[in-house]
């Protein structure tokens, strides 16, 4: 996710030659040339107020946009004698505050939404319709911070959702996984990404974290044999930026990873050790 020099925000395209921006005052969606920031497409009229989190599926078939109307709104991109058209095909209602975060896998197809009202939402993509409310852990629910990160994992379906400093992992079906509070770590997580074939550590899963503080955390999964239950561990830790990591993405071919700053620098690691 970047910003734009129009203030509002946007990401890559799947083909990475447009990108898709969104905060705009007039609500709409924008589809330009990353090359030279030619508008190729406008959506409006999706929401009421204005557009607060954006995500697309891998294959670029959809958008899903949640909004300060507390809405998530879900479009089909059709292509027909090269022509796009988009169709707005769903508003998802379940939330009673503004959206915050959304994330959506076709290859499970779910979409799970975050909001302002401290809950997170499985949906049904297909059916558009509503699956389950993520039931936070008992020391959680006294915690009134909205939901600001989610994030579904492409490969095993797993969804993590962070708020502050916890960090939650469910199944694809809404069963928690495991729970962790970074607190005792270090600052407000504020960005994250994850892999399920991460060659720097003999291919498990890798979580990894961006804070508040400028540093970027990884972990990994254990087998708590006392309770036998997995649990994330902490497996390396680096101060990489001297502002907030706004921005994480794990490239596939070579692997690298990228990370972001809330001044506009990036950095590049093909370790992290």
């Amino acid at each position: 996710l970047f910003a734009t020099s129009y203030g509002s925000q946007g990401l890559p395209s799947a083909s990475f030659n447009k990108f898709i921006s969104f905060g705009y005052l007039d609500k709409s969606i924008r589809i330009s040339y990353i090359e030279n920031d030619k508008i190729s497409h406008v959506i409006e009229s999706i929401h009421n107020s204005h557009i607060n989190c954006l995500a697309t599926t891998l294959d670029g078939k959809y958008i899903v946009t949640g909004g300060a109307d507390s809405v998530v709104c879900v479009q089909k991109i059709k292509k027909d004698n090269k022509k796009r058209s988009f169709d707005l095909v769903g508003h998802l209602y379940g939330h009673t505050d503004a959206i915050t975060c959304v994330a959506v896998s076709r290859s499970f197809s779910i979409i799970v939404s975050g909001s302002n009202d401290c809950s997170c939402i499985i949906w049904d993509l297909n059916k558009l319709s509503y699956v389950k409310r993520l039931k936070l852990p008992d020391q959680q629910t006294n915690q009134y911070f909205p939901i600001s990160i989610v994030n579904i994992n492409q490969i095993n379906g797993n969804i993590v959702t962070i708020f502050n400093t916890y960090l939650n992992v469910w199944t694809v079906n809404g069963d928690l996984i495991c729970t962790i509070n970074t607190a005792s770590y270090v600052a407000p997580i504020t960005s994250f990404t994850s892999t399920s074939n991460y060659e720097w550590i003999d291919n498990y899963e890798c979580l990894i974290t961006g804070h508040g503080d400028g540093v970027i955390k990884c972990w990994t999964w254990k087998f708590n044999k006392k309770f036998k239950k997995l649990s994330l561990k902490l497996i390396s830790t680096r101060k990489a930026h001297n502002y907030s990591v706004t921005a994480l993405y794990l490239s596939k071919y070579p692997m690298i990873l990228y990370s972001g700053d809330a001044v506009g620098r990036v950095l590049m690691f093909n370790t992290f050790n």
